[in-house]
């Protein structure tokens, strides 16, 4: 299956790429001006830091990118073997040296296909340490740029190492799990062993610097000026606004534009082809190994719509299981929160679902115009661009039923949808992972869910000796305390005002009571996953007034509950127990003969003629959510 997700993004020509390194694909975006013969001959390649805080850049990443095109430059940006969107996983031996040759590999890739050799690499914080390493084994003329670079691997560990205590877990003895990623043994001693002054002893080409203007310059960095022959060091703003949790992130614009003016000033373009090829990429790849017989194709739903990951399994028959759509989660981009989502789709391809993992435009590589609603986990279109994605699996992807699914606000997002959708399209079910609000409204409200989620943090520390020992030393602000106090009790006295009010026919119920019946009448399944540490079982039901409950005991409403995890399920165990539970749930309700599609859509065109529900009615919500 092609498709072509070449698009014209703020006057910048992206297109998706599979590399091969040690024969696995590893995925990428080459970024071009819109208008080629704009190209000034030079290639370069950002290095991506590992870790989470390649989510938490990946805005920024993609911004660096669109900018040094459109001064001219053809520029990639890609993922090591078991990052992102490309193959493998943190275990693989010798990862470190892989992540090495996956920079020589996207290099020579970048060569092959638009005939520009690359002259220069770009090397984002850990990612520096790694441009830094194999700097010698490219002929990189105009040197490296190393952007708020991590100098040594000693600190990177130091950095992870602090993370780790910050978690409410603690790992296995030989596992390093730092914000939601795991750093196995071999792979801390390979990343120990590397520092970008020493990797830079030899290296004759410039090297330039860009650390933050809020702090002096680290003794680390002005150590590499000491060692190499041509080093200067630009303090720039914003760097640190990037490397916030995904919904908090900035774009250091400021920082970008000084970055690519500083590269226009000291570096001579290079002799341009005289007329630049069309790039001829396929962005369809197949795997080997492990995920043997897994196909991944990067698609454009539409020009200025969703753009996603399509990964299908070596099943034939695919097409006669749903295929399963992964909304963002807050503001991550489409691997989901921990890289879960990339994970989770290859299980279920090798269970024999397809899925689609995708960007709304406003985010990730979804954005392609100006978006008054970058980055914002609920836009206001955000229910009828899943509409678009569900019919567009329809009738391009071939697959006549649809399962959407997502975490956090991409469970929100799919409540809303599936809400609004006419009796007449694919989905058949809607699983909800984590939500926090069912409603937009409900974020900014009168706290209600806030209120929630305290209390689901005091009754677990209700048997923590520890909690209590600094209750009763004066070690807590009792203020806090005495406002959740009142709230809740206010809280849980209106709750007992609606259901007397019930009895006696005065009260009708929540709206989102209301909704889950109205949801269940429609024939199509509702499923949720929580995790224990998390708020949303609560919020389910305590907001349906005893409806939900109701539906469950009823067998109606399935619920998994993921012991010890937490909203992200940060920790590596707690993510497997929710991909186990997720394709136990999706491999027992659709069995591989699962022909019973057709007699299922009509029982859902029957119950909608019955309740009544049409799109834009039965509670949809406002505009995403």
């Amino acid at each position: 299956m092609k498709q072509n997700s070449e698009t014209a993004a703020f006057g910048v020509q992206r297109t998706p790429a599979w590399i091969r390194s040690h024969e696995q694909p590893l995925a990428g975006w080459i970024h071009r001006p819109t208008d080629v013969s704009c190209l000034n001959g030079r290639g370069l390649l950002i290095c991506n830091p590992v870790g989470h805080e390649l989510i938490h850049a990946h805005q920024s990443i993609r911004e660096m990118a669109d900018t040094f095109a459109r001064a001219g430059d053809s520029v990639m940006r890609f993922d090591y073997t078991g990052t992102g969107d490309s193959d493998g996983d943190e275990f693989e031996d010798t990862i470190v040296a892989k992540w090495l040759d996956d920079i020589v590999a996207a290099s020579a890739y970048l060569q092959a296909s638009c005939g520009t050799e690359v002259r220069q690499l770009v090397g984002i914080r850990s990612g520096a340490l790694l441009a830094a390493a194999c700097a010698s084994r490219l002929s990189v003329e105009d040197g490296l740029m190393l952007w708020d670079p991590i100098p040594s691997g000693r600190r990177l560990l130091r950095e992870l190492k602090a993370n780790e205590k910050l978690a409410y877990f603690r790992c296995e003895p030989d596992l390093l799990e730092s914000v939601g990623f795991p750093y196995p043994t071999p792979m801390l001693q390979d990343l120990k062993g590397l520092d970008i002054a020493a990797s830079l002893e030899t290296f004759s080409a410039p090297v330039v610097a860009f650390v933050r203007d809020s702090a002096p310059v680290p003794a680390a960095i002005s150590k590499i000026g000491e060692d190499v022959h041509d080093f200067d060091c630009v303090q720039v703003p914003g760097l640190a606004t990037m490397l916030v949790e995904p919904h908090n992130a900035l774009i250091p614009h400021e920082a970008i534009d000084q970055v690519v003016n500083w590269a226009s000033e000291h570096l001579a373009a290079a002799p341009p082809d005289a007329e630049p090829a069309a790039l001829d990429i396929s962005n369809e790849v197949a795997f080997a190994g492990p995920n043997d017989g897994i196909v991944e194709s990067v698609v454009r739903v539409s020009e200025g719509g969703s753009t996603g990951i399509l990964c299908r399994g070596p099943n034939p028959k695919a097409t006669e299981r749903p295929i399963v759509l992964f909304g963002n989660a807050g503001s991550i981009y489409h691997i989901g929160p921990n890289r879960l989502y990339v994970t989770l789709a290859r299980r279920l391809a090798q269970a024999g679902f397809t899925s689609f993992r995708y960007d709304l435009p406003n985010m990730g590589d979804g954005l392609q115009t100006p978006h008054p609603q970058a980055n914002y986990p609920y836009p206001e279109d955000a229910v009828e661009r899943i509409t678009e994605v569900i019919e567009f699996a329809r009738s391009s992807f071939g697959y006549p039923s649809v399962i959407l699914t997502g975490v956090c606000s991409g469970a929100t997002q799919a409540f809303l949808a599936a809400m609004r959708q006419e009796s007449t399209t694919a989905l058949i079910e809607t699983a909800m992972v984590n939500p926090k609000v069912f409603y937009v409204e409900d974020i900014t409200q009168d706290g209600s869910n806030f209120v929630m989620q305290r209390a689901n943090y005091y009754s677990r520390a209700v048997g923590d000796r520890d909690r209590w020992r600094r209750l009763l030393t004066g070690q807590i602000d009792y203020r806090k305390l005495l406002d959740f106090l009142t709230r809740r009790s206010w809280q849980l006295a209106r709750k007992i005002g609606r259901r007397i009010g019930r009895v006696f026919g005065m009260a009708p119920g929540t709206r989102l009571g209301r909704d889950l019946v109205t949801y269940v009448k429609t024939g199509r399944k509702l499923s949720f996953f929580f995790s224990s540490r998390d708020p949303g079982h609560r919020v389910l039901l305590e907001s349906s007034d005893g409806v939900a409950n109701r539906l469950v005991r009823k067998g109606e409403i399935p619920i998994a509950i993921m012991e010890d995890a937490d909203h992200t399920m940060i920790a590596k165990r707690c993510r497997e127990d929710f991909m186990t539970k997720f394709t136990e749930r999706m491999t027992s309700t659709y069995p591989v003969s699962y022909t019973h599609l057709r007699a299922h859509e009509t029982l859902i065109s029957i119950s909608y003629a019955v309740v009544g529900v049409t799109r834009g009615g039965g509670g949809g919500g406002g505009g995403g959510g």
